[in-house]
């Protein structure tokens, strides 16, 4: 791949730069990503790819980052997606990979954030932060910090945020269109994304002229045993009930254990919905709505070279589309 492209100039997208080279899309990606690290271009948001070497003498360089230290709430099936992704992009920057876990308790989460910031040379990713963390305001490597799935409102940091809103407003109307009108909802009260997922539920139901009923809401903390028990004094007050939508597809784990023991199969007159998409939920049949890893991670290492380059970040939110995966969970209200 050759060219002559000036100081100021933008660089072709890069479905242009494959078509025109003959080449895949990852060689590209590649090849530019090699370019921004080494600064001879940059990446603007809003604008494109812009040349920024002037054409004589070395680009000026800020020293290399040499690792991402990736801190999550847990270490199971639900990121296993995304960790994959981004251990792949890490080999391909000749990145090590270093991953805590805190299992929610907060005080171990901000120990491990402490250790991961002691490497000066690490980018931190936070995937979720906890609800406890207005601390991280006043760190001195939140400058190299970035944020992934819950909203911490007025942080100096970039934050990757799925469209949680408009995911869960799509899944409901789904089952609207299905028939349903008598439609639970376990949440997750304490997270920023479950207050928007919880929003887009409201929303579908007004727009469809049912009125919310505070009976078919519990908070199932996005655990399954809560959500089993919670969904269990539901639907024993309700059992009018034809379907469920829960706000992360453990929630819906728990459901399905309930429904289980009532003898029902979801998808077989009653309809059952999770969110976030985890593997074991295709295995499982369960509809769910994916928050889109390999855009997650896009916008992680677009983040990572744009530190490389200036050696700080922009804060901002970094919206993320989400997809609705439909599957043998849901069928029609009888």
């Amino acid at each position: 791949m050759s060219g002559d492209y000036p100081q100021g100039k933008l660089i072709p997208a890069e479905r242009e730069l494959k078509k025109k080279y003959g080449v895949s899309h990852i060689t590209v990606r590649n090849a530019l990503s090699m370019l921004v690290r080494e600064n001879f271009i940059r990446r603007e948001p809003g604008i494109g790819t812009v040349v920024t070497w002037s054409g004589s003498g070395a680009p000026h360089k800020v020293k290399p980052l040499e690792s991402i230290s990736i801190i999550v709430e847990k270490g199971d099936n639900s990121l296993s997606e995304l960790l994959n992704l981004i251990e792949i992009d890490c080999m391909r920057n000749n990145l090590f990979l270093k991953i805590f876990c805190h299992r929610r308790d907060y005080s171990v989460l901000k120990s491990q954030y402490e250790r991961a910031a002691e490497d000066k040379n690490t980018l931190i990713v936070l995937f979720p932060p906890g609800p406890q963390c207005s601390w991280l305001n006043f760190h001195e490597a939140l400058s190299r910090t970035i944020i992934i799935d819950e909203l911490i409102p007025g942080l100096a940091a970039p934050q990757i945020i799925s469209q949680d809103e408009v995911g869960f407003y799509e899944l409901v109307k789904y089952l609207l269109t299905l028939g349903h009108r008598h439609i639970a909802y376990i949440g997750a009260a304490s997270r920023t994304s479950g207050y928007l997922r919880h929003q887009g539920y409201l929303k579908a139901l007004k727009e469809a002229g049912i009125p919310a009923r505070a009976e078919y809401i519990g908070n199932g903390s996005y655990d399954a045993g809560i959500s089993c028990s919670v969904f269990k004094q539901i639907i024993e007050k309700c059992p009018e009930l034809t379907a469920c939508c829960c706000a992360n597809d453990y929630s819906a784990f728990g459901v399905f254990k309930h429904l289980d023991s009532m003898g029902i199969v979801p998808g077989k007159g009653f309809a059952l919905t999770g969110y976030g998409n985890y593997e074991i939920s295709d295995y499982l049949g369960l509809t769910s709505v994916s928050q889109r890893s390999d855009l997650i991670v896009k916008h992680l290492f677009s983040l990572l070279e744009e530190y490389e380059q200036s050696g700080s970040l922009n804060a901002g939110i970094w919206p993320v589309p989400t997809e609705l995966k439909i599957r043998s969970s849901v069928s029609a209200a009888r």
